[in-house]
């Protein structure tokens, strides 16, 4: 529906158009000089474009404006530690430069300039380009609603991104984290994610209707069924908050565990009075800030580097050493495909390269009968 009407000594028109939510919203431009026949004329050509998809609202609100609109339509889709993220990175350092330039303003070469001007700055190549798919993501949303033809972020040159040297804790350091943790609330979750490669966050979230102990005679050499722990959920904590929230790939895993793990849930089990595996004696959930703080303590007493993160990544770097198949590794450690785990641990490979190699060389020497 569209209307035209005088404001003054000029014309106007009224109709509807989508807004940044996708939303119908009504817009008002004003005709200027037009005739009311020329301000009907062109109330029929806005409708059109609206109803054909090809129409641009023509309003003067700024990027900044845009973008605290968009974090208030996105938050519904997104987790809640990805909206803080997004939030965080707006607030300090895309509306501080960008926020004053309007929208249908902002072109391909003021984001080069900006991403340029960030890449000089203190900030990794990997902030950068983590900022730059968030202008990206709300700018697609732009194009969606019609703000904005096209989308000014698309094929820019961003800084490189070097991936973070992964570390590992070697067997001895585990087991010397081990027996210092031994005791306290700390040493669940600690074998928890040496023995399973799962994240701290997923560890937490476990619950004791999550652990199956299988079959009792199983020692890890035979064929009888194993224990298991299904990740269903993840403990997040932000400020002032820790709350569940679903796994990264948004579906549950059944992760087979030892023997020496098994046993020790077992144990646990007897005396807990928490629905959570790992908690305090007094059944309060242990959270990611107290875990994390309190596996750097146990380090730094020992004097050993390493962090919660690097249990998973020795898990996964001594399943691929051993030859584990690729899909299965990637299975147990939650990533969405075996690309991401072989990007990840493309190093461990060589070995299994070369072993490869080697049984090709025994096949083709040996001779033909």
């Amino acid at each position: 529906m569209g209307s035209v009407f005088k404001r003054g000594r000029h014309w106007q028109i009224r109709f509807d158009a989508p807004g940044p939510d996708g939303r119908g919203r009504q817009k008002q431009q004003s005709c200027g000089d037009m005739t009311k026949k020329q301000a009907e004329a062109l109330l029929h050509r806005r409708m059109e474009e609206v109803r054909s998809g090809s129409y641009v609202d023509s309003s003067d609100q700024s990027f900044g404006d845009y973008l605290i609109q968009w974090l208030d339509c996105v938050a519904p889709t997104i987790a809640e530690t990805t909206w803080r993220n997004y939030d965080c990175n707006i607030r300090n350092h895309v509306i501080p430069v960008l926020g004053s330039i309007r929208l249908q303003a902002v072109n391909p070469m003021t984001l080069q300039s900006f991403y340029d001007k960030l890449g000089r700055s203190a900030l990794s190549a990997k902030t950068v380009r983590n900022i730059h798919g968030i202008i990206h993501r709300s700018l697609e949303q732009a194009v969606r609603v019609h703000m904005i033809q096209s989308n000014p972020a698309e094929y820019l040159q961003l800084p490189r991104a070097i991936s973070p040297e992964i570390k590992t804790v070697s067997p001895t350091a585990i087991r010397r984290i081990l027996d210092a943790a031994e005791g306290t609330h700390y040493h669940a979750p600690i074998l928890i994610a040496a023995a399973t490669g799962m994240r701290m966050g997923e560890v937490l979230g476990l619950q004791w209707t999550d652990f199956q102990p299988g079959d009792p005679s199983f020692d890890g050499r035979d064929q009888e069924i194993p224990a298991t722990l299904t990740v269903r959920r993840s403990l997040a904590q932000i400020p002032g908050r820790v709350f569940i929230k679903e796994t990264k790939t948004r579906r549950s895993r059944v992760v087979a565990i030892p023997p020496i793990l098994r046993d020790r849930l077992i144990k646990e089990q007897r005396f807990s009075n928490s629905i959570f595996i790992c908690a305090h004696r007094s059944g309060k959930r242990l959270t990611p800030h107290a875990l994390d703080g309190g596996f750097r303590r146990i380090c730094q007493r020992l004097g050993i580097e390493a962090t919660m993160h690097g249990l998973r990544h020795t898990w996964a770097t001594e399943q691929l050493a051993a030859g584990a198949p690729i899909n299965v590794v990637s299975e147990a450690l939650g990533h969405s495909t075996p690309q991401t785990t072989l990007r990840v641990y493309a190093h461990v490979l060589p070995h299994s390269q070369r072993e490869t190699a080697r049984v090709m060389q025994r096949l083709l020497e040996t001779p033909s009968r």
